[in-house]
């Protein structure tokens, strides 16, 4: 009931298109490095200049003081607490992010990373098992190991991943404490539906008996990370029929030097939103003039005055609007664990 109060107060305020808000982001993202280990294809970190900015990794200690004071400022009630791991990097690069896990699991927060895998490795696994750490992991995964060593890992990788991903299936059937999310990557370099679906099922069959109600498959959406990434084949979107961007209503995105962005796809960065690290509230960052003016520029229609937003395709992504999308994205929201 609780959680769907806050939904609520934030889908209000939201379909309100009000510009300062009551109610708390709904999802807090930390990314513990921008540094990654693949590059894959459809990342900007396959873009030679794409790290022309500063790279780096948040200390745990940041990460811990951002939870504290997240969970001060915004969820004084542990049910609210959720956290994603998750922006430019790989966060398993970052070689202390088990004190991340650690940190949100003490503060009592939902916890979920993406990750391609490669790190992994079953010592890792069984740490996090032993200290009753509880964790969703997203791993992005194709059935054709030429398919993903040119298009996302590298000579060798694949074998990696999928022995990775086979462990954490089998430890979260055994414990209960895992969350595995493995999504298809077909569609990036295939368009006929039935080759995708043949695809998809080829992947799920190669981690067959390892089925649990901790395991999830799911085809990957690709989008242009806000226009900087090129899609092969993809025709140009019809952007005759505006949607009004719900990310600076429900999700504050913190990157690891404590520069808050508006969006999981803003990754170079191209807009930024002030620093967590340099104010004593989260509201303050919450409901600066910064993100005040975020809203604005989107509420009335006119991302191109935001450079974050600019190239940005979500507003006229039909896929992303359908009623059974959202239906599941608000189910997501809605769960401790994300699932049934």
């Amino acid at each position: 009931m609780k959680g769907i109060l806050r939904l609520a107060l934030n889908g209000f305020e939201y379909l309100r298109k009000r510009r300062k808000l009551k109610s708390p982001p709904m999802q807090l993202s930390i990314e513990p490095t921008n540094i990654c280990n693949f590059r894959c294809s459809f990342c900007p970190q396959s873009d030679p200049g794409h790290r022309s900015s500063r790279s780096g990794k948040m200390s745990p200690e940041s990460c811990r003081s951002i939870l504290e004071r997240a969970a001060r400022d915004f969820y004084p009630d542990p049910v609210h607490r959720k956290v994603s791991f998750t922006h430019d990097g790989e966060p398993l690069v970052n070689g202390r992010f088990r004190e991340f896990l650690e940190a949100a699991s003490d503060l009592e927060y939902i916890i979920k990373f993406a990750s391609n895998g490669y790190l992994v490795k079953r010592e890792f696994v069984d740490s996090l098992v032993s200290s009753r750490i509880k964790f969703n992991i997203c791993v992005d995964f194709t059935s054709d190991r030429m398919i993903f060593e040119k298009f996302r890992g590298f000579a060798g990788s694949y074998q990696v991943v999928f022995q990775n991903l086979r462990y954490l299936m089998e430890k979260a059937g055994e414990t209960g404490l895992i969350f595995v999310d493995v999504c298809d990557i077909s569609p990036y370099y295939i368009r006929e539906p039935g080759r995708v679906e043949a695809r998809f099922a080829e992947m799920q069959e190669l981690f067959g008996g390892l089925g649990s109600p901790g395991v999830r498959f799911h085809r990957r959406i690709f989008h242009s990370m806000a226009g900087t990434v090129e899609l092969p084949g993809r025709d140009r979107l019809d952007r005759s029929k505006y949607r009004l961007c719900p990310y600076p209503w429900f999700n504050l995105n913190v990157t690891w030097n404590g520069d808050v962005v508006p969006c999981c796809r803003d990754l170079t960065p191209k807009t930024l939103l002030g620093n967590v690290l340099e104010v004593d509230s989260l509201w303050e960052i919450w409901n600066s003039a910064e993100y005040v003016s975020l809203r604005e520029a989107l509420a009335e229609g006119e991302p191109q005055r935001i450079d974050a937003c600019r190239e940005c395709e979500l507003p006229y992504e039909s896929s992303r609007w359908t009623f059974r999308y959202l239906l599941k994205t608000v189910r997501s929201r809605l769960l401790r664990s994300g699932r049934k």
